[in-house]
């Protein structure tokens, strides 16, 4: 774990303030994919006694139970004897609750145990959808009915619950905030915590640590095209050579496709979260690309109509890969990260050239790139010739 400490420390002084005054008992942290957040949440279980779960893998109550039983809390036959009780319960509700009584049963027996749930949001999702078609209800209200179950636990105190997701602070609120007007919401007893991606002093340590050859330029010019997330930097920096700038390094990677995974991994989860079409939502982050766009820039650019526009560029704020400014009353939308504009443009069909990506507005870096071109015709006692098209993109109309 590179510089995590501040996040880990605090998070470690939530648990002891829950454990010793009753206090801030449930945490929510929440922020970008691969950021650092699990790397974080794992440190801490190792220095509490903790129970730390996986919550893309669980589809149903069962599955939490089984998941729950086979961890080595439970190994003494009296748990095992409990849990396998809980399994035969019909009621799929009740079989969840007796689960979660369980854990706060064990908890009070050691009165000190963390309880982590990672992606939480696909944890309420997926079993809620199990539970709906089994009991023939409305998901909506047995979503209501486990955020209320979770809801009386944290309040309950005995155990320090973390809560964490790769959701947008917006669309997580939107989430998990109950639509029953009987009663407060979850959020209302949770913490919440961000985690950021790396500052601009953490990456440029952090890209160094990785490649020493780099000097604070280089590592500088990293951090601002990837945004400070601790796994962009990592590709860069092991792929930095003395012989190439970080522009030229960077597109070189997006060609050969080293992003796609990444990205794409990204884009997939939003749309499993949000319920969208990945295509569509793909196509949209590919409309604004490089430059920033309005609502009727979008809707044109999609053929579709200014409502349906502005609902997708929200959805994508909401989940921060947007970011929206205000012009007079306009909403100005545009890519939140350098590098993922750079992967829309070279990588999501219709794919530009990298002279084109070039002549956008990349925000940082031109000149360098530029500069490493020209010397390595010049060293090469090669000609050097510049052509625009006949509107002027390239040179901007200039000669």
């Amino acid at each position: 774990m590179f510089d995590r400490e501040k996040e880990l420390n605090d998070l470690l002084k939530y648990y002891n303030n829950c454990i010793s005054k009753g206090i801030n008992c449930g945490m929510l942290v929440y922020g970008w994919r691969r950021v650092g957040k699990t790397t974080v949440l794992k440190a801490l279980i190792k220095k509490v006694p903790g129970i730390y779960m996986d919550c893309i893998w669980i589809s149903d109550p069962i599955v939490f139970v089984k998941t729950l039983m086979s961890h080595e809390f439970f190994t003494e036959e009296n748990f095992k004897n409990k849990f396998k009780l809980i399994m035969l319960e019909e009621d799929p509700l009740l079989m969840l609750k007796q689960a979660f009584d369980l854990l706060v049963e064990f908890s009070s027996r050691i009165k000190r145990l963390a309880v982590i749930l990672d992606e939480f949001h696909i944890f309420i999702d997926k079993i809620a959808t199990r539970i709906a078609r089994e009991k023939r209800q409305s998901k909506q209200i047995i979503e209501d009915n486990i955020l209320g179950i979770i809801k009386n636990i944290v309040e309950s105190k005995q155990i320090f619950w973390i809560f964490s997701t790769s959701i947008g602070w917006r669309k997580l609120r939107e989430k998990i905030i109950k639509t029953k007007k009987i009663g407060a919401p979850l959020i209302g007893v949770l913490t919440k915590y961000k985690i950021e991606p790396f500052d601009k002093e953490t990456s440029v340590r952090f890209a160094r640590s990785i490649n020493p050859a780099l000097d604070d330029k280089k590592a500088e010019e990293i951090y601002y095209l990837t945004g400070g997330i601790p796994k962009l930097i990592e590709v860069i920096a092991i792929n930095a050579s003395e012989d190439a700038s970080i522009m030229k390094t960077s597109l070189d990677l997006l060609k050969k496709g080293e992003f796609d995974d990444f990205f794409e991994n990204i884009i997939k989860f939003v749309a499993e979260a949000s319920k969208r079409d990945y295509t569509v939502l793909i196509q949209t982050l590919k409309c604004i690309e490089m430059r920033e766009k309005t609502t009727e820039d979008i809707a044109k650019c999609l053929g579709i109509d200014l409502d349906s526009a502005y609902v997708l560029a929200e959805e994508l704020v909401k989940m921060e890969l947007l970011e929206k400014d205000k012009k007079g009353r306009k909403g100005i939308y545009k890519v939140r990260y350098p590098l993922l504009s750079q992967w829309l443009s070279l990588r999501i069909q219709p794919e530009k050239s990298v002279y084109e990506l070039l002549a956008s507005k990349f925000g940082i870096a031109i000149e360098s790139y530029i500069r490493e071109l020209i010397r390595e015709y010049i060293n090469r006692k090669m000609r050097i010739e510049i052509r625009d098209d006949e509107e002027g993109k390239f040179l901007l109309g200039t000669t």
